[in-house]
């Protein structure tokens, strides 16, 4: 499970107008659908919020896919009602485990949304995975991990296009 927030979206309404907010939205949905496999889920949660359900991940495959994932749907260009920006996201993420009787959807959400919140304290255009069971803010530097974004280049060593 992985909650997704658009970073500094406030400024892009500020400065393009809400229509341009709303059309980016649509551009992001856009991109996170052709990003997920057909039996994974996405909404919008609220807000410039999404909600994610991963299935069928394996735990040693974790990692690469949220990295990937984001790859995906951050540095995302944008063209809307006139005008060009980058959309950035950060990620919080966590993984249910059925052997975890005590799991709920409440809880797994409240471990990704703490996650979400330290990719956002440690700079935003990241991913913060934490275990389920966590909550609130981590002790333990082992019980978190974050996985920075890697800038996809193209054959030419430029960043590519992602929209």
């Amino acid at each position: 499970m992985a909650l997704v927030d658009l970073d500094h979206f406030k400024r892009i309404n500020d400065r393009y107008g809400h229509l341009a907010g709303d059309e980016a939205l649509r551009w992001f949905a856009a991109a996170v659908g052709a990003a997920i496999r057909a039996y994974d889920h996405a909404g919008r949660y609220g807000g410039e919020e999404f909600l994610l359900t991963l299935t069928e991940v394996p735990r040693e495959a974790v990692e690469q896919r949220l990295v990937s994932l984001q790859n995906s749907i951050s540095n995302l260009k944008v063209c809307a009602r006139g005008s060009e920006f980058t959309l950035n996201c950060s990620m919080g993420a966590t993984v249910f485990d059925p052997s975890d009787g005590n799991a709920t959807v409440e809880s797994l959400l409240a471990v990704a949304d703490d996650a979400l919140y330290a990719a956002k304290a440690e700079g935003r255009n990241c991913v913060v995975f934490r275990p389920a069971g966590s909550s609130g803010p981590q002790q333990d530097s082992q019980a978190t991990l974050q996985f920075p974004v890697r800038e996809q280049a193209s054959e030419n060593g430029h960043e590519q296009n992602k929209g």
